[in-house]
């Protein structure tokens, strides 16, 4: 695509339209018939994204050099980057506070309980599946980039030129002859 002055795209990206235009028919389909259809809506929604996320954790698993990916996820912990750029602390709590505050799930699941459901437990199991959505993630992601790192021969996943300061920016993922694109909206969410 087509950068001009202040990175801002050019053009419109077809299957980009067709898929926020099916998005929004989805959404208008499930609030016109009520809280039935969002709920059976809900079932492909949620569940959906976790059958893609364990294929891509299987697949990216299985990838030569994806245990050097994990050991810089988990294994080698470099608590210093957390001093040396506090932003991350910030986007860490607007991403928590947007998945789970005012303008996310526990608002819009709470309004629709019973009285007597265990409303506390229930944002518990909430809060922590999230977090684990995202723990489960960070597998998937750091042991593509071990892969990707292994393919440009390098020795640390830090040497990757997709990465600035710690932090994912826009990367290609080539996994085997599946391409993924984080600079698509399909992975946006890691840059």
């Amino acid at each position: 695509m087509d950068i001009v002055g202040d990175d801002q795209p050019d053009r419109l990206v077809g299957m980009n339209v067709f898929y926020s235009l099916l998005t929004w028919v989805v959404i208008y389909f499930s609030l016109a018939y009520g809280l039935e259809a969002s709920g059976k809506v809900s079932y492909l929604t949620m569940g959906f994204p976790l059958v893609i996320l364990f294929v891509f954790l299987g697949r990216s698993l299985t990838l030569e050099g994806s245990e050097n990916g994990i050991n810089e996820y988990i294994g080698e912990s470099n608590w210093g980057i957390f001093s040396d750029h506090p932003e991350i602390w910030s986007r860490a709590v607007s991403q928590i506070l947007f998945s789970l505050g005012t303008v996310g799930i526990m608002t819009a699941y709470g309004s629709h309980c019973k009285r007597n459901e265990p409303a506390f437990l229930n944002s518990c199991v909430v809060a922590l599946s999230n977090s684990m959505f995202s723990f489960i993630s960070g597998f998937a992601v750091f042991a593509t980039l071990g892969h990707l790192a292994y393919l440009e021969g390098l020795d640390s996943v830090a040497d990757l030129e997709c990465l600035e300061a710690g932090q994912l920016r826009w990367a290609r993922f080539q996994v085997g002859n599946i391409g993924f694109d984080c600079s698509s909206s399909c992975f946006s969410c890691l840059g």
